[in-house]
């Protein structure tokens, strides 16, 4: 019979947490409770527009609690977005450098993203159209 002097902490070195799952997994579900009252928003809101003219859309997106109510469900869409990416990539990307090029990727794709859509939206305030 052989003798293992190494512990048992030795053996499961470098396959325990990386001390950022359950970060991700509160910022995840408190991303997800955000987004709950904002779609129930946007979408009551939205149904209540169906025959509207341009007009009318314009005036409801210039009232400053729209446009902020908006602002905020795009920066915490686009939140909620990175963090589920980065949990896929990190979950099924096992290679180092490709793991690290999609989560680079990822992450600068959704901020290009999420700057565009802030931004397309305060420009049609700003311009009204």
């Amino acid at each position: 019979m052989e003798k293992h002097y190494r512990t048992p902490l030795r053996f499961a070195l470098g396959l325990g947490t990386s001390r950022s799952g359950t970060s991700h997994w509160w910022l995840q579900r408190a991303s997800a409770a955000a987004l709950i009252p904002l779609v129930l928003w946007f979408a009551l809101s939205a149904a209540s527009l169906p025959y509207a003219t341009h007009a009318e859309i314009m005036h409801w997106l210039t009232l400053p609690w729209n446009t902020l109510i908006l602002v905020f469900l795009l920066v915490v869409m686009f939140c909620h977005a990175a963090i589920g990416i980065q949990v896929v990539i990190d979950d099924y990307i096992h290679l180092r450098a490709l793991k690290f090029f999609g989560l680079i990727t990822a992450h600068l794709l959704l901020l290009l993203l999420a700057s565009l859509a802030v931004y397309t939206l305060i420009r049609i305030i700003v311009f009204k159209g």
